[in-house]
């Protein structure tokens, strides 16, 4: 099924700074037939005049064509967000990754989404490691997994001594861990306590920050206990690494039924926010990268009958565990600190939310269903909940 992420895939391809010369000769090339006369002439009688009568059509046919300069206008920003991606947020030119050579750490990869990046990073050739509450995982590539509380320090000091003694130092931490649960706010206490929902923060919040933390130490320079780390040196594992985070789509699309899990999410988006430039300003580091992926609806088990997937799967397809860590692979591979949006569609509404009166935000959802995403599940399956 074509979607819409298929075609910007496409047209991001085209445009990159690399492919986009190129591109554009063949863009002009099928719009203008003088193009195609100057280009052929090139190409039978290579000479210094006929390249030069090229480089005259190809101007003349920016000027007279509105695609060509929509094309040439995006290849533009493209190039100066990559200049800008390199110079400010990551301060180093990107790396080869040689996963045979790195321990990664997984939280939440039991199952899910984390599980997924799992097998793909054991395919890979990784040290894999897994961390869950659960005991085994479903799918059985990683190379250790250790069941442990992401909300509890002393868990995951004592998980992270662990991979020290099999392993050594992680380069990849990447946090997978988190719970939904569908909750009003103004839903009865006795009925629905407030910790019942704020379990919800305690994991996607507190976990994914605890998570971090702790085996972030392993990007940053070495330090003895009861003395500050001089920031700026040389990585304790000799090579920095990658943070990444899964947040959601969510916190720019506050549907009724769920806010404590859009409450969480947002946290997850500032937190990484927030750590993105202290790694800069305070730890002055450039080989440390963090990224974040914001995904909408993920056919999971924690999605699995509790969600309604949109009408229109164009713009917003459902999306599968697969696609997702495939995604996940790509930006640690590509080594650049990056928020990405999944699908395609779900950037134009991390613009467009913030910036829109809320009443036209909402006026749309509901011509559209939206509001009904988790409501239909939640008024027909609830019930009040005693032991949470």
């Amino acid at each position: 099924m074509v979607t819409a992420d298929g075609l910007v895939h496409v047209a991001s391809r085209l445009t990159s700074p690399t492919a986009s010369p190129l591109a554009y000769v063949g863009l002009a090339a099928v719009l203008s037939v003088k193009v195609r006369d100057a280009l052929n002439s090139l190409i039978y009688f290579p000479t210094r005049d006929n390249a030069k009568g090229v480089l005259g059509v190809l101007w003349r046919a920016l000027n007279d064509n509105a695609w060509l300069k929509v094309f040439v206008a995006v290849s533009a920003i493209r190039l100066i967000n990559r200049l800008g991606q390199r110079i400010i947020y990551d301060r180093a030119a990107s790396r080869t990754i040689q996963w045979s050579e790195h321990v990664v750490v997984i939280s939440g990869g039991a199952r899910g989404i984390g599980g997924g990046l799992a097998e793909k990073l054991a395919d890979k050739g990784a040290k894999v490691v897994t961390i869950d509450k659960l005991e085994r995982t479903d799918h059985a590539r990683e190379d250790l997994h250790i069941v442990a509380d992401v909300t509890s320090e002393e868990e995951l000091l004592a998980a992270r001594a662990q991979v020290h003694e099999k392993f050594g130092l992680v380069s990849f931490v990447v946090s997978c861990a988190g719970i939904a649960r569908h909750c009003m706010v103004l839903d009865p206490p006795e009925q629905f306590p407030t910790s019942y929902s704020t379990a919800v923060h305690r994991v996607n919040i507190d976990g994914t920050y605890t998570f971090v933390k702790v085996f972030g130490q392993d990007l940053l320079p070495a330090y003895n206990k009861g003395q500050l780390r001089v920031e700026g040196g040389q990585p304790a594992n000799g090579f920095g690494g990658h943070i990444l985070m899964i947040a959601s789509g969510a916190p720019y699309s506050p549907l009724p039924a769920n806010a404590s899990y859009n409450l969480s999410k947002a946290g997850v988006i500032t937190l990484w926010q927030s750590m993105n430039f202290e790694l800069d300003a305070w730890h002055k580091t450039n080989n440390v990268r963090s990224s974040i992926i914001c995904p909408l609806m993920v056919h999971s088990k924690m999605t699995e009958g509790r969600m309604l997937e949109q009408k229109n799967q164009f713009l917003f397809p459902t999306l599968t565990i697969d696609k997702v860590a495939e995604r996940m692979v790509d930006i640690l591979e590509k080594d650049q600190s990056v928020q990405v949006h999944l699908p395609a569609a779900a950037y134009a509404i991390s613009l467009i939310s913030p910036n829109t009166p809320p009443y036209f935000m909402r006026a749309i959802y509901k011509a559209l269903g939206a509001h009904q995403t988790f409501m239909q599940w939640a008024a027909k399956e609830r019930n009040p909940v005693a032991d949470h």
